[in-house]
């Protein structure tokens, strides 16, 4: 279920719309396990995904220059946080109270295109099924050259990104392994990504389909709906309707 932590921030407003776009596979794979894809962190295509700014590492020493510490010790740590990229999966969504033409062609397909549309409240309240403890967090945007990343709690890896990605307004779910564990190695790595158990209906407020879906891919979606003891409205998107 979901796990609270401090030092991870998300939207004030509990009813700030959350949305997750995908193809019609995904759609159908999250009706048949009941479940959300989390994506294990080395597994994306941002190769920068869970790592401290080249920032941090020119500065570190001014910022811990009341401890003892030697370079030694920030090797051996930044070679324990690399390897929980094997021991970290998480799952995305886009943060928006409307829906987003760019989302749209990122991440789904025009004739068979859907997306989710839930809440931040309806989002952690969704995972109350999941065995795993299930931490979120709304994803900060930093200039990687220019800008410092807490280093105080290491989840903060997972919930910065560079500024390059900032169009995607991320908040995610993710999980890790405990650090200690993975330093004595009493944990094996994540496979690449994993299922894990949500209350679709919950999750789900709204199901939209893509601007340029048929009719008749609404009713096939309906029929899907229906087969999985889902009860949500599907509608069709109007983003370049007219009237």
């Amino acid at each position: 279920m979901y796990l609270y932590q401090q030092d991870f921030i998300l939207p004030k407003n509990p009813k700030a719309k959350l949305w997750r776009f995908m193809d019609l596979y995904k759609f159908i794979a999250m009706l048949e396990t009941s479940s959300l894809y989390f994506t294990r962190a080395d597994n994306f295509k941002d190769p920068f995904e869970g790592t401290f700014p080249e920032y941090n590492s020119k500065q570190r020493a001014k910022h811990y220059y009341n401890y003892d510490a030697s370079e030694a010790m920030f090797e051996n740590r930044n070679i324990l946080f690399d390897r929980t990229r094997k021991h970290t999966v998480i799952n995305c969504w886009h943060l928006n109270q409307f829906e987003s033409a760019a989302m749209w062609e990122l991440y789904s397909n025009r004739l068979a295109g859907i997306a989710i549309e839930t809440t931040v409240f309806n989002f952690k309240e969704c995972f109350r099924p999941a065995l795993e403890e299930i931490l979120i967090g709304k994803v900060k945007y930093l200039d990687f050259k220019r800008q410092w990343m807490s280093e105080h709690h290491f989840g903060q890896l997972y919930l910065h990104k560079r500024k390059g990605f900032k169009h995607e307004n991320e908040v995610r779910a993710f999980i890790t392994h405990d650090l200690n564990q993975i330093n004595k190695n009493e944990v094996a790595e994540f496979e690449k990504g994993i299922n894990v158990k949500v209350d679709l209906n919950t999750l789900i407020r709204n199901i939209y389909l893509h601007p340029d879906t048929s009719e008749s891919f609404i009713d096939i979606l309906k029929g899907l709906m229906k087969k999985y003891n889902i009860t949500k409205p599907v509608l069709k998107s109007k983003l370049y309707d007219l009237v």
